[in-house]
């Protein structure tokens, strides 16, 4: 059984239901109207592109080809990232960048040599492009918080991290409850996702898995597989990030440099 086949005409048609949301942000006057026009017009414009771009790279199965789509994705993410947890862009982009391709690098060579045991797995544009956008997504998402949080608590924080170095701490030590809120706020949204998935949610995996015409148990086993991914993946992308970032924002006495933190 294969996906049901969607007409251009019937998605343009049923697409006008976004005049619902977009008339009531434009009549209660939220100034999110346009935004929101313009933001799922992009939406459409960059799914057409992808769409082209990604049937061209499933033909060729080239690695180069692979390797250079998840290499801007991931560059994508990084600027993404930077802005939206307001820090130097130009600072965190190596850091950031670095802790992503670990995220990525780990949990796809776990998936690939473990999970589903593919012998070419670079060559998989199938597997490893739709894989590497969801865990890269999920990593975005985690590491805007963490970011933000960690240093911009430890800025409004300032007199007790520095207490804690006067009073004898090393700089982990006096940085470590930063570090740790930053983890709490990053993941508690989806330790809680985790835990009601299949209860109160059906996942995107799994509900294109079940629409594609594959059985629910091949759709589950995909879903925890990744879930487990992006966990991991995230949990990585945010400690070799944050670790990173922390040999170029601190002095040589442990001090940071506020403006290599904040952005301008």
């Amino acid at each position: 059984m294969n996906a049901h086949t969607i007409e251009w005409s019937h998605l343009a048609a049923g697409s006008l239901l976004l005049i619902i949301p977009i008339g009531i942000l434009i009549y209660f006057r939220t100034g999110l109207g346009w935004t929101a026009v313009i933001a799922c017009a992009r939406m459409v414009i960059q799914l057409l592109l992808v769409g082209a771009y990604l049937k061209y790279i499933f033909a060729a199965a080239s690695i180069a080809l692979n390797l250079a789509w998840v290499f801007v994705m991931a560059t994508v993410a990084v600027v993404s990232m930077s802005r939206r947890a307001t820090v130097r862009t130009s600072v965190f982009f190596g850091p950031v960048l670095l802790g992503l391709l670990a995220g990525v690098v780990v949990t796809e060579g776990v998936i690939f040599a473990v999970i589903l045991r593919t012998p070419e797995p670079l060559n998989e544009s199938r597997y490893i492009i739709p894989i590497t956008g969801m865990i890269l997504g999920n990593c975005l998402q985690a590491g805007i918080i963490a970011v933000r949080t960690c240093y911009h608590g430890l800025l409004e924080h300032l007199g007790e991290y520095r207490y804690l170095l006067a009073a004898g701490a090393s700089r982990a030590e006096a940085l470590a409850p930063f570090l740790r809120e930053a983890l709490r706020a990053a993941f508690q949204p989806s330790i809680a996702s985790i835990a009601t998935i299949g209860l109160i949610t059906l996942p995107g995996m799994m509900t294109g898995q079940l629409m594609s015409g594959s059985s629910p148990i091949t759709a589950i086993q995909y879903q925890i597989m990744i879930m487990i991914a992006i966990f991991a993946g995230s949990t990585i992308a945010v400690i070799v990030s944050i670790l990173a970032a922390n040999r170029i924002v601190f002095d040589a006495y442990g001090n940071p440099r506020e403006n290599r933190i904040r952005a301008r």
